[in-house]
């Protein structure tokens, strides 16, 4: 352990709490200090304590455990394919497999969901504090009906070189895990950032290039060692209690012999927070589930706060002051869900899908408009008015409680002035303009011309055509703009434009609205102009900015993953890829394809599991071409200089348009190499190879819109000469998300 920090100036130990002999309340009381503090923690010595039960806690109680012979999964950390295997099985195969990878073995399996026996759940119940027990008083999701809580109790069986990839728990939740038993010295490193580091992780991982999100990447230590950011780092062994804190970036790798590791989560005040202001958000773009009703508790926890504080005395300050500092907390969360799920016109809640699936829970707006169903239609899950009323009462009574303190009433005008994106006022005012474009039969396609001017295009940059629906019009260059090329062009949302429609404007003024045939924003002439020319630079979404800035980051950082079970609906900032999961495997170096376009390096496990390397060479994916229509194998980019010239023609063609002319040579006598300074040298040849190497791009792009449109006219002459023209203009394959 000590040999591992010193290996980068960036590790440090994990803070250490002995807990042999102290009492359950300043256990408790260490626990808060790091949940706020975002410091992981880890608690040691719970098997020195009186009331530890060895017996009972061991793998050989498990094999003798009523339900040993169920099947559990089990994972292959090379393929990362999972299997059903007895349990008694898999500990025969624990104790019977090497402690470390071998370079030659192909199987290394982790049991990650085990049962959870409800013996040591009453284990649990009477020895561990109340505080660090799921749905306790130190789980605000106890709040919550039995049938809406999300059980999260689980039970790690592993051997030496099985990991958990680098990820952060759902939601902001707070992680523990209590190691129980190992066998020839195994144990588990812990590889931890702490919660104020969380955006710098997602970052970084990015530049490894991979998603945090995604659970697909070990990092090595040597990987670890260059994070911009502390790394704590710490060895668990049995009786000892690691808490992760909210949205801390941890990754664990075991060592050794068999280990049993018992593991669940919490959600405090500040995971609330978090999940609502941030992390919801992404999983509404990665179109992943989110496991805890995050909105739904605010809600519960807020009504129950309101119970609570009218069953008390309103002089007992005392018993009052947590429910006031907890309502501080909830009150704004909750003032934000409204505004991102009230129609001051249509004053319904929006119960819609997260991916393809409603789920029906108080003001649960994961609705993003590019998703927007053409057949979705605006539900009511609990009027707006009973929602509103409980907002008030719970400001009332802390108003009352803060008499010192002017705390604004919770009022519908007051839901239109926070940083907060109204996506249901806007999903509404879309589904309107729908209904009427449909009811007057207008003209129900436009064509987007954003790149027209553009000398040398992509394909996917032709003009195209799209629906009223999908583009807005700028009166000031007369020009159509779809909204995923006014994303990928101006670094400007959808969003944004929708609250610049004059209609839209006089329908939250409560006038009547001229609904217009097409998508018309107010001063969009002047907005595109004036905004970036290129997507944001941005590797990580940062949610204090304004939300005009962070959802275009957003849209453009992340893509939706087919997660089992899962029915996506495309939307306008969607690619159609096949979102199978990468897994860059710790063990060997091998992993699962993954349509990405990044360049990826591929780490494998030393003979010790502390241990991690990289190989050096780099496998670069590359994406097939349109020439190959993905047939074939698509040449491989960059191309050769051999290759380069054998297309003098193009690129002749387009060298002009990049190249910078050459000025004449200086009548002046040659130097020698001597007296000429080597770096003008350098810089003027560098600079050239960048020239040479852009005109080869640019000339690539242009061969394959050459085909394409070769293609085409092929395949229209062939029509022609069949008979079967049938004269509608074909749309371009990359149009089909729509």
């Amino acid at each position: 352990m000590d040999e591992l920090l010193k290996r980068g100036s960036n590790f440090r130990p994990v803070p250490t709490f002995n807990v042999e002999d102290a009492s359950l309340e300043e256990v408790v009381a260490v626990v808060k200090h790091h949940e706020e503090s975002g410091i992981p923690l880890m608690l040691q010595n719970w098997h020195k304590r009186s009331s530890w039960d060895p017996e009972l806690l061991s793998a050989s109680w498990l094999e003798n455990w009523q339900d040993a012979g169920s099947e559990i999964q089990v994972r292959n950390v090379y393929t990362w394919d999972d299997r059903a295997m007895c349990l008694v099985d898999y500990l025969k195969y624990a104790r019977s497999t090497t402690p470390f990878a071998t370079p030659e073995e192909t199987e290394r399996l982790y049991a990650k969901d085990a049962p959870f026996p409800t013996e040591w759940d009453n284990w649990l119940q009477e020895n561990l504090p109340e505080y660090v027990l799921n749905f306790k008083s130190g789980d605000i999701s106890s709040t919550l009906n039995p049938e809406l809580q999300f059980e999260s109790l689980m039970t790690y069986i592993g051997i030496g070189d099985t990991f958990t990839p680098g990820h952060k728990d759902l939601c902001g939740s707070v992680g523990q895990n209590l190691m129980l038993y190992a066998e020839n010295g195994g144990c588990s490193f812990w590889f931890m950032a702490a919660t104020e580091d969380a955006r710098e992780a997602g970052s970084y991982w990015r530049d490894l290039g991979h998603e945090l999100d995604l659970e697909t990447h070990v990092a090595t230590v040597d990987e670890f060692s260059k994070a911009p950011f502390p790394v704590y780092i710490c060895q668990q062994a049995v009786g000892d209690f690691v808490i992760v804190p909210p949205s801390s970036c941890h990754q664990v790798i075991n060592s050794c012999g068999l280990t049993v590791k018992i593991a669940w989560s919490r959600m405090i005040p500040k995971s609330l927070d978090i999940a609502i202001k941030g992390e919801l958000r992404i999983y509404q773009r990665v179109c992943r589930n989110e496991v805890y009703r995050t909105k739904t508790t605010v809600a519960v926890a807020i009504q129950n706060c309101v119970k609570e504080w009218n069953s008390r005395d309103s002089s007992d300050n005392d018993g009052l002051q947590p429910l006031a500092l907890l309502l501080l907390q909830l009150l704004p969360l909750y003032k934000q869900m409204m505004i991102e799920s009230y129609d001051m016109a249509s004053p319904v809640i929006a119960v819609v899908p997260t991916f393809g699936k409603a789920r029906s829970s108080v003001t649960n707006a994961t609705f993003t408009i590019p998703r927007a169903p053409r057949t979705m239609q605006p539900v009511q899950d609990r009027p707006f008015a009973e929602l509103l009323e409980l907002g008030n009462t719970a400001l009332q009574l802390l108003s009352m409680y803060r008499s010192h303190d002017s705390i604004p009433v919770f009022a519908e005008d007051s839901l239109y002035a926070e940083n907060v994106p109204p996506y249901f006022r806007m999903s509404c005012f879309l589904h309107l303009f729908r209904r009427e474009t449909e009811l007057s039969n207008n003209k129900r396609s436009r064509q987007c011309n954003t790149y027209r001017n553009l000398h040398i295009r992509r394909p996917d940059q032709d003009p195209h055509p799209i629906p009223t629906d999908s583009g807005a019009i700028c009166e000031g260059c007369h020009l159509t703009h779809c909204f995923r090329h006014t994303l990928e062009k101006f670094n400007i949302h959808c969003a944004s434009l929708l609250l610049r429609i004059p209609a839209y404007m006089d329908i939250q003024k409560g006038e009547s609205a001229n609904l217009k045939p097409s998508l018309v924003p107010h001063d969009w002439h002047r907005l595109h102009n004036s905004s970036r020319s290129s997507q944001s630079k941005e590797k990580y979404p940062s949610f204090d900015s304004t939300w005009e800035e962070w959802l275009p980051c957003l849209a453009s950082m992340y893509q939706p993953q087919r997660y089992p079970g899962s029915s996506i609906v495309l939307g306008w900032y969607d690619e159609i890829e096949s979102y199978s999961l990468r897994i860059n495997n710790g063990a060997t170096g091998r992993a699962n394809d993954r349509s990405r376009r990044t360049k990826r390096k591929k780490p494998q496990l030393s003979s010790s599991s502390s241990e991690l390397t990289s190989l050096t060479s780099d496998e670069y994916e590359p994406r097939p071409s349109a020439r190959t229509n993905g047939k074939g194998p698509a040449r491989k980019r960059p191309r050769t200089s051999k290759e380069l010239s054998s297309d003098d023609a193009l690129s002749m063609d387009v060298t002009k348009h990049i190249l910078p002319k050459r000025a004449p040579a200086p009548n002046v006598k040659r130097q020698s190499l001597s007296t000429t300074s080597r770096d003008d040298q350098i810089s003027r040849l560098l600079q050239r190879v960048e020239h040479l190497e852009r005109a080869q791009d640019v000339a690539r792009v242009r061969e394959d819109a050459l085909h394409e449109r070769l293609q085409s006219l092929e395949a229209e002459l062939s029509s022609i000469k069949a008979g079967t023209r049938t004269g509608e203009q074909p749309q371009s394959n990359w149009h089909s998300w729509y």
